[in-house]
């Protein structure tokens, strides 16, 4: 009876500790270091948009599917500094630099690859918190599209990962102007979880 007692009581802390495992939280910084706009159509004499800096930090929430998949989601906050530049009607280049905040909430599919790559994709609803700049781009809230690959390492109940990303913003503007244009970002990400 006793060693039926104690496989039981094995059982369940096993099993708690497995079902434990499979959500994990961190945090997370991004490092802007390109980026532009797209509007999917050429304006003739439209104003050029250039990236000037920006970065993005998040808080970082995984459900574990099974060994190979898990879901990613969260909460990220992201700054892009940008200029636009336009050529006036007497012929001067006139500049213009502005500031986009968004809030972002990624829903990813996180693929391990081997022990140490993974790749993950999925949409992301963007949501711009800044008034939009009259120079500046469209307004930037919308669902867009994350795109990223990376190495991760594990450690105990930790896991470092360090990714770079692209980001579309806006993909699917929900208010959308004629030739809408997008915010592009290419960033590398660096995150820490831990799970429980």
């Amino acid at each position: 009876m006793k060693q039926l007692f104690s496989l039981i009581l094995l059982s369940f802390i096993s099993i708690s500790y497995i079902n434990a495992q499979k959500h994990s939280v961190g945090i997370s910084y991004d490092y802007i270091y390109d980026g532009g706009t797209t509007g999917f159509a050429m304006l003739a004499g439209a104003s050029s948009y250039h990236h000037i800096k920006g970065n993005k930090i998040g808080l970082v929430y995984s459900y574990k599917l099974n060994d190979h998949f898990s879901l990613n989601s969260g909460l990220q906050y992201q700054q892009n500094w940008m200029q636009t530049r336009n050529i006036s009607s007497t012929g001067e280049l006139q500049t213009w630099d502005f500031k986009v905040e968004t809030i972002n909430v990624p829903f990813l599919l996180h693929a391990n690859i081997l022990k140490y790559l993974f790749a993950e994709a999925g949409p992301l609803l963007n949501f711009q918190t800044n008034a939009v700049d009259d120079y500046g781009t469209d307004q930037q809230s919308g669902i867009g599209f994350s795109l990223a690959a990376g190495i991760q390492y594990h450690y105990n109940q930790f896991r470092v990962l360090i990714k770079p990303e692209s980001q579309i913003q806006s993909l699917i503007p929900f208010q959308k102007e004629n030739y809408h244009s997008r915010i592009i970002s290419n960033s590398i990400s660096v995150a820490l979880t831990y799970s429980f």
